[in-house]
């Protein structure tokens, strides 16, 4: 298999994490180091993925707002539309609360606070229309944009032999100012504007991995050190998780030490490329096929959730609320079938295009 799938292989062990998580599918241990990587991962593959191409900064701008806020704005559009007809129109609730999610979908996200136990009474929720994934889609963009600036620089350094170090400088100044937004911002902004400096050094472990052709690197390498490779990855992900913790950085929570918590969120994400990477031999296609769709399945993936949950608690009373092996089938069931009926429908859409 070619370098896309086992980027792919990549997104679709992040997205299961995702879906599992929201679906409330708990696996001792494993569930816990997803939450380490499963959104991290993306902003990575991001960089990792990411080549410079001979474009204006304004052009680049342009493609990144096409490929990500029209799909925020579709994606909202059908939230909002179909959430005021249920729920306003058909109860004849119209009125100036039935705009309220539209500040939330401008505001992108998910709550004014981060969550903990001293806000949580008295917080304010944006994205409540089962579109409180969507803020991920913002935040990308305008990681991006800090990204390309970066690389540009850097770039620009390229015959000094400079580019590493502004691109280390660079990344230690946007931890700097990620942790000036952590600490003297009490609220979480508009658009995750406080964590883009994280985020965008997300993007730059990637990009420094992909641009040194790391993977390739390593794995070229005779005897034992590709082995000793995985094993730091993974002594340094397990050693980190027992320190810091998991993390949620869609509401700013980056674990128990906010740098550490970055750094795990660095280190766990590569640690799944580099297996994705040593297995690209053996991947399963449907799984490359599921990679491939990833943003789709984030967009809507609670959307389709709501329905199956619903028609669940309708012929299996209760039961998803149990610790039940009945009740881990049944969450299963309801990952694999939101997954199937949204690639169905991104490829019936895809035909219509193409008509």
């Amino acid at each position: 298999m070619n370098r896309k799938s086992y980027v792919d292989f990549a997104k679709c062990i992040a997205i299961l994490f995702v879906l599992m998580n929201h679906i409330g599918l708990t696996i001792p241990y494993v569930s816990n180091f997803g939450g380490m990587f499963y959104v991290p991962i993306f902003f990575v593959l991001a960089g990792f993925t990411y080549h410079a191409k001979e474009e204006s900064y304004i052009s680049f701008v342009s493609k990144k707002a096409k490929r990500l806020l029209v799909s925020y704005l579709v994606a909202n559009l059908v939230y909002f539309v179909f959430f005021f007809m249920k729920d306003d129109v058909l109860g004849n609730k119209v009125g100036l609360e039935s705009l309220k999610p539209l500040g939330g979908i401008l505001y992108s996200r998910y709550s004014l606070y981060p969550i903990t136990e001293e806000f949580t009474k008295g917080n304010v929720y944006f994205l409540t229309i089962q579109n409180s994934p969507t803020w991920f889609l913002t935040a990308l963009f305008l990681s991006y944009l800090l990204f390309e600036l970066v690389v540009r620089v850097a770039n620009s350094y390229k015959k000094k032999k400079g580019e590493d170090l502004v691109l280390i400088i660079a990344c230690a100044l946007l931890l700097a100012i990620g942790m000036v937004f952590y600490y003297v911002c009490p609220i979480l902004l508009p658009w995750s504007l406080d964590c883009v400096p994280f985020f965008s050094v997300y993007m730059m472990a990637g990009y420094y991995v992909s641009h040194k052709n790391l993977l390739e690197v390593i794995q070229e390498k005779k005897g034992i050190f590709p082995y000793f490779v995985f094993l730091v990855l993974v002594a340094v992900t397990i050693g980190g998780y027992c320190i810091a913790g998991s993390a949620n950085i869609s509401v700013a929570n980056f674990g128990r030490y906010t740098l550490l918590g970055v750094l795990n969120g660095i280190m766990s994400s590569l640690l799944v490329l580099y297996i994705s990477f040593g297995a690209k031999n053996l991947l399963p296609k449907v799984l490359c096929t599921i990679g491939r769709n990833t943003l789709h399945i984030l967009c809507y993936h609670l959307f389709v959730f709501m329905f199956l949950i619903t028609f669940c608690n309708l012929v299996f009373p209760g039961v998803l609320d149990q610790t039940t092996g009945m009740s881990y089938v049944l969450k299963v069931v309801i990952v694999v079938v939101t997954i199937t009926v949204i690639q169905l429908v991104e490829e019936a859409m895809k035909r219509i295009r193409k008509k």
